[in-house]
């Protein structure tokens, strides 16, 4: 559906199956707690849900995407309670500013800074077509095997030194998680895909080598810090796994 209520229908599309074995990373930020949001398992995930149709070719970009939102101690994503979410800054977000790494070994083939910082949960503007320089914001891409590429959205303004042609190592700091392009909340938006643009490429599943399971709640029951949100799991140690929707990790 267009954003005029238009309904647009494509057909004669193929999509293939994807039948790539998980790619192995590391984590995408350090330490502290994070919640996958609209990740794997979710069947209304906005990912996975918003394949794109390019001269006869369906692909999903975003099938595996996750969007990272930072929480404290307490499972809050939000350090303070407000009157509404419109009413917050980027600072008032826990994830702001955290460090954004690199998954592996890899050579940067696109990167952007510039784009300013937006303002939490504001209406955005449809973008007249799906790239990295419409949707992502200041972003990077990593290309760390062959046809394999980690897309990091979103990223602070300012906070991106990475260049085309830089060599990464696994770890780095590639930039630091902020609210640009079309983000909506500060939070950073990762997935991998065969393809180093979003357009016509195909997300890949990976698996994290490491990582804590505190367990799992929604991103909306993170936003009101004024209420306890003690987990019902004991921390559990998760080795090349998949995060889901909803789960709550630390990264070692």
């Amino acid at each position: 559906m267009t954003a005029k209520g238009e309904i647009q229908r494509a057909d004669d599309v193929r999509a293939a199956v994807v039948e790539t074995p998980a790619v192995r990373i590391g984590p995408p930020l350090r330490g502290g707690r994070w919640l996958a949001v609209d990740g794997p398992g979710n069947p209304l995930s906005h990912h996975w849900g918003s394949p794109v149709a390019i001269n006869g070719k369906l692909s999903i970009p975003q099938r595996f995407a996750i969007d990272w939102f930072g929480l404290d101690n307490g499972n809050h994503s939000l350090r303070s309670k407000h009157a509404a979410l419109t009413d917050t800054v980027d600072a008032d977000w826990v994830g702001y500013g955290k460090d954004v790494l690199a998954v592996a070994d890899g050579v940067v083939v696109d990167a952007r800074d510039g784009i300013a910082n937006g303002e939490p949960l504001r209406p955005l503007e449809t973008p007249d077509d799906l790239t990295a320089r419409t949707l992502y914001g200041n972003f990077v891409i990593l290309a760390i095997a062959p046809g394999v590429y980690a897309h990091y959205a979103h990223l602070r303004q300012g906070s991106v030194t990475m260049r085309p042609g830089m060599h990464v190592r696994k770890g780095d700091v590639i930039g630091r998680l902020g609210q640009t392009g079309a983000a909506g909340a500060p939070h950073l938006h990762f997935h991998i895909s065969d393809r180093a643009t979003f357009e016509g490429s195909e997300g890949l599943p990976f698996v994290i080598d490491g990582f804590t399971l505190y367990g799992r709640e929604s991103v909306e029951d993170s936003f009101d810090p004024t209420i306890a949100r003690p987990l019902a799991t004991r921390p559990a140690s998760h080795t090349n796994e998949m995060p889901l929707d909803g789960d709550i990790l630390g990264f070692r």
